[in-house]
């Protein structure tokens, strides 16, 4: 499992990479998908039509990874709801789908912050970590950012 210190958009997006955003399946009033923390957060700050093209997909097409080009984007939901903790099993299976993803559009890198570890409450190294090493290995592609501290 490769993993890198740094900032999401700063040190990957900004210099080409993929960028996964982690999400919840949470739709408010006006269709959009609550991004009100985190990533989420700082995607619909760059792009501002984030929130509700993903509202579309995940209202038609469920909770599950997205994703968009247009902005090297990809989702990878972590909750079902904003305020519920993060859950191993929809990470493991977001992760599986984003895999799938990162083959199908022929993706070279990706950076994904820790899933489930901010607001998601999950710890890294006891829960998170052993969870998707399996599902990952060595692959070059998946690059699991922790914040640089400040």
């Amino acid at each position: 499992m490769i993993e890198e210190y740094g900032d999401l958009w700063a040190d990957f997006w900004e210099k080409g990479d993929h960028v996964a955003i982690t999400t919840n399946g949470t739709i408010d009033r006006s269709g959009c998908v609550v991004t009100g923390a985190g990533c989420a957060q700082e995607a619909t700050e760059r792009f501002p039509a984030f929130p509700a093209k993903l509202g579309k997909l995940v209202r038609n097409g469920g909770n599950l990874p997205f994703y968009f080009e247009e902005w090297r984007l990809v989702t990878f939901p972590v909750k079902h709801q904003w305020w519920y903790l993060a859950e191993i099993d929809l990470i493991k299976l977001s992760m599986i789908l984003l895999h799938e993803i990162v083959m199908q559009h022929d993706i070279k890198r990706i950076a994904i912050p820790r899933p489930g570890c901010g607001n998601g409450g999950l710890n890294w190294e006891r829960i998170v970590r052993p969870a998707l090493v399996p599902l990952v290995a060595d692959n070059p592609q998946f690059v699991f950012i922790t914040r640089k501290p400040r």
